[in-house]
């Protein structure tokens, strides 16, 4: 309870420091993490070479992979502001389009799936629709600290979402998608196992859920990608 205490009290801290100073103190961040962090700086370069295979010179690579990194320093900043953020605040901060698509799928009353996968501040895109009025039902990995996962639950669900854990999630879903619910899936996000459709991406073993095309069968939903 300490610990959990203790990071939302950071948090607060972070999350009323000025928007620009924030991004920028972001992407400081990301660039130290970037040159400190060997692991997961080879990890995205190698992707990128793959990815890019003699259509970039090392060089660009390893600005592509910096930005990389300093966008994630950036999404950590915003990720404290989540808590605190209002639906007035969001219509200077973030750009929605299609938003009148999604309402008038919403409308007939059927469920709705969101896939989309770790691109730009993807925590924010959930908050947004929370504070419009559309809680969404995501599933998550549970962390490996109990604290860290408890903080981070805390972030996700200030607004009105819900989180589903991975490991129970199939069922649940089901039922709130025939509920007319929303749910919201990462497709970077590995699904091992019986449950799990494993296939090679880049340079890696990767796995998704096994019935996730079945699904606007099985529950007849509206499938809505934001990207």
């Amino acid at each position: 309870m300490f610990t959990v205490n203790l990071l939302k009290i950071l948090c607060w801290i972070v999350g009323h420091i000025p928007l620009n100073l924030s991004l920028w103190s972001g992407r400081v961040l990301g660039r130290i993490g970037f040159y400190l962090d060997a692991r997961h700086r080879g990890i995205v370069l190698n992707n990128l070479k793959t990815s890019f295979e003699g259509e970039k010179t090392d060089n660009e690579l390893n600005v592509i992979a910096r930005t990389v990194f300093e966008n994630l320093g950036m999404d950590l900043m915003e990720f404290c502001r989540l808590p605190w953020l209002k639906e007035e605040v969001l219509k200077g901060y973030v750009e929605c389009e299609g938003l009148e698509n999604f309402k008038r799928m919403h409308d007939r009353g059927k469920g709705i799936i969101f896939l989309t996968g770790h691109l730009g501040n993807w925590e924010l895109m959930a908050i947004f629709y929370a504070l419009n009025g559309y809680p969404v039902d995501i599933v998550v990995r549970d962390l490996d600290s109990p604290a860290i996962d408890e903080f981070v639950r805390w972030v996700r669900t200030k607004a009105g979402n819900r989180i589903i854990s991975k490991g129970r999630s199939m069922r649940e879903l089901l039922k709130i998608l025939f509920e007319g619910g929303i749910v919201g899936i990462l497709l970077t996000r590995m699904f091992r196992g019986a449950r799990g459709y494993s296939f090679t991406f880049l340079t890696g073993l990767h796995a998704q859920i096994r019935g996730l095309p079945l699904w606007p069968w099985q529950a007849g939903p509206r499938l809505y990608l934001p990207l």
